[in-house]
């Protein structure tokens, strides 16, 4: 085996190469921290021993030391004079609310699964679903997950979500629409915002057919009369055409593509289309991976790719620009508006068919 020299970068590299290894382990010891209460404990206490927080804990010493083990060199933990402190990694993984949303979706939705991203990378399915039952995709499941693995994937969904919708709403009000159709609306929260925000309007909310169902359970849906409507669809149906009654003046599409592969997306978009009024807008918010302001958000949506690969539907990802520019001029999109930061992480275009503007 061929000696390594022992510089400083070889030193770091090691040291990184290390944290990749045991990443998991940081991880695991991470959540069982926050969920046993040690960081929420540590950050009011001002500093505790091993022993002092074991005991605020119910815990036995050992568990308390193994933990504090691994997280002092992870850097969410700081040891002093014989005390634990909580460190700003601490602080932000216990009371940050991105960092929440992010942390229980990966424990409770991705990391089981991720143990087959290996196959589903091989095979093209979410190899990594069988962990919860045996669906096609994700999609499929929603209404069937276990409650704490919807729970985590709702809050994770709607964290984001919230800010962008009110945002993307104001730029919507603008195009004063009438009959919008929310392809894709899940749960309907979308629609919810929307009919407070645009009074004149009515919302049609396109999905699989448990998703229609959850939508409509929806106590803030209801009694909404004919201003709020579902149509079931199963867009992987290349003949699939929802029923809506008429051609609408706004389809949104949320995080709604980058559930599909590019094929996947050209066929719905020129049937969506079809289901749009000849002056009418298609709105299409998505996370472009490479439009990001900082270097973590990158990373977030990098690794939310691969929640689409094991999970979802093993087939989609996050686009990059060029990627879903490429998509949308193939189905016969104009971009005529492209308005960013929407939210933390989006991106809003509004699209015209560039037959009816007489573009190329």
């Amino acid at each position: 085996m061929r000696k390594r020299s022992r510089t400083p970068e070889i030193i770091e590299a090691m040291s990184r190469a290390q944290q990749i290894a045991f990443g998991p382990f940081v991880f695991a010891a991470c959540v069982s921290a926050k969920r046993l209460g040690m960081l929420k404990v540590l950050g009011q206490s001002g500093g505790l021993t091993r022993e002092e927080l074991a005991e605020r804990l119910h815990l036995s010493p050992y568990g308390v030391k193994v933990l504090a083990d691994m997280l002092v060199p992870a850097g969410v933990l700081r040891s002093e004079a014989g005390k634990l402190f909580l460190t700003k990694v601490g602080e932000c993984l216990e009371w940050d609310p991105l960092t929440g949303v992010n942390l229980d979706f990966t424990a409770d939705v991705c990391f089981k699964p991720l143990a087959h991203l290996e196959e589903a990378i091989r095979e093209e399915r979410p190899a990594g679903l069988s962990e919860f039952g045996p669906w096609p995709t994700v999609y499929e499941a929603m209404p069937h997950l276990p409650p704490q693995v919807l729970a985590s994937w709702l809050r994770f969904d709607h964290y984001y979500s919230e800010t962008a919708f009110r945002e993307a709403l104001k730029h919507l009000a603008g195009l004063a629409p009438r009959r919008i159709l929310d392809i894709g609306g899940n749960t309907g929260r979308f629609c919810e915002l929307a009919l407070k925000a645009l009074p004149q309007a009515s919302v049609t909310l396109i999905d699989l057919p448990g998703q229609c169902a959850m939508a409509r359970s929806n106590a803030a849906l209801a009694g909404l009369g004919e201003r709020f409507a579902t149509a079931p669809v199963d867009w992987l149906d290349p003949e699939a055409m929802p029923e809506t009654g008429g051609p609408a003046d706004l389809i949104w599409m949320s995080q709604f593509l980058d559930c599909f592969s590019p094929d996947e997306c050209r066929s719905i978009l020129a049937r969506a289309q079809r289901l749009l009024a000849p002056d009418g807008t298609i709105a299409i918010l998505e996370c472009i991976l490479d439009n990001q302001d900082y270097e973590a958000a990158h990373m977030s949506l990098a690794a939310t790719s691969l929640y689409f690969t094991a999970v979802a539907n093993g087939n989609s990802r996050f686009f990059r620009r060029d990627e879903l520019a490429a998509i949308l001029a193939d189905s016969g999109l104009a971009v005529r508006r492209e308005i960013h930061p929407i939210g933390a992480s989006h991106t809003l275009f509004l699209c015209r068919s560039a037959r009816e503007d007489g573009a190329c």
